[in-house]
C-alpha cells in the first residue's frame, strides 16, 4: 500500500481502539496491554478522553417539560398496562437533542467496527522496531561502535534489548534511565528481563534524530546501585 493508504488505516486502527477503550470492552490482559502499550501517547489519551465524555455526557439528559393546558395529562393507573422495553426506550430516544442522536449514532459505527477489526489491530499494535545494544565503558573495549536505527513512520516504540556484562551485579531488577542530545532523562519501561539481558521500551515519538544514552541500575532490596559503563545507539 501507498504511505498515504497506510496512515489512513494505522489511523482507523486507533481510532477503533480508543473506541473499545472508552467503551470498556477491554478486560484482563487485553485491557493491560492497550494501556501499556496503546496509552503511552499524549494523543491517544485526549483520543479515549474525549471519546468516553462523548459516551457517558449523551446519557446525561434532560427531563421531559411539562404538559400545558392544552395538552392531555395521562394518570399512571396500576390497571394500565406499563409500556415495553421497546417503548421506553423510543421514548426516550425520541426527547433526545439531535446533537445527542448524533453522537449515539457515530459511537455506534465506531465500536461495531472496532469490533470486526479488533483481531487484526491488535497484531499490529503497538509497532516497534528492536535495537541489540552491548555495554560500553571506558575500560571495556567490547560494543565501542555506536550502534544506529532508524525508526519508520508509525513506529510506537523503539525496543531496546540490553546485553548485561558479565560482571553485573547479581539484582532483582533493574532501572533503565534514557537520556539524549534534545530529551531530558527519563526512566524506561522495562518489558523482559532474563539472566542475561533486559529489554526496554522507549516511545519512538520522543526520538528525534541524535545521539542517546542508556545507564542501568541494579536494584536489591530498594537499593539502587549503578552499573559501571552506558549504552550507546544513534537514530538517524
Amino acid at each position: 500500500m501507498s504511505d498515504t493508504a497506510f496512515n489512513e488505516e494505522f489511523d482507523s486502527v486507533v481510532d477503533q481502539i480508543a473506541a473499545r477503550y472508552a467503551a470498556g470492552q477491554f478486560i484482563g490482559e487485553e485491557k493491560d496491554r492497550v494501556e501499556r502499550y496503546f496509552m503511552r501517547s499524549p494523543e491517544r489519551q485526549r483520543k479515549v478522553k474525549f471519546i468516553s465524555e462523548l459516551l457517558h455526557g449523551i446519557g446525561n439528559v434532560a427531563p421531559g417539560k411539562p404538559a400545558t393546558d392544552n395538552e392531555e395529562t395521562v394518570v399512571d393507573h396500576p390497571l394500565h398496562d406499563k409500556p415495553g422495553m421497546w417503548e421506553r426506550v423510543s421514548g426516550l430516544w425520541a426527547n433526545w437533542p439531535s446533537a445527542g442522536r448524533a453522537a449515539v449514532v457515530f459511537a455506534t459505527v465506531v465500536i461495531v467496527a472496532a469490533g470486526a477489526l479488533f483481531i487484526r489491530s491488535m497484531n499490529v499494535a503497538p509497532r516497534f522496531v528492536a535495537l541489540e545494544l552491548t555495554m560500553t565503558s571506558a575500560d571495556r573495549s567490547v560494543g565501542s561502535e555506536t550502534q544506529k536505527v532508524s525508526l519508520p513512520s508509525g513506529t510506537d516504540e523503539l525496543h531496546l534489548k540490553l546485553k548485561l556484562p558479565a560482571d553485573a551485579p547479581t539484582a532483582k531488577s533493574y532501572r533503565a534511565t534514557l537520556r539524549g542530545e534534545k530529551l531530558s532523562l527519563r526512566t524506561l519501561t522495562i518489558i523482559e528481563q532474563n539472566s542475561d539481558s533486559l529489554t526496554a521500551a522507549a516511545p519512538a515519538a520522543e526520538l528525534t534524530r541524535g545521539t542517546y544514552v542508556v545507564e542501568l541500575f541494579a536494584i536489591n532490596d530498594g537499593v539502587e546501585q549503578p552499573l559501571r559503563g552506558a549504552y550507546v545507539f544513534k537514530v538517524e
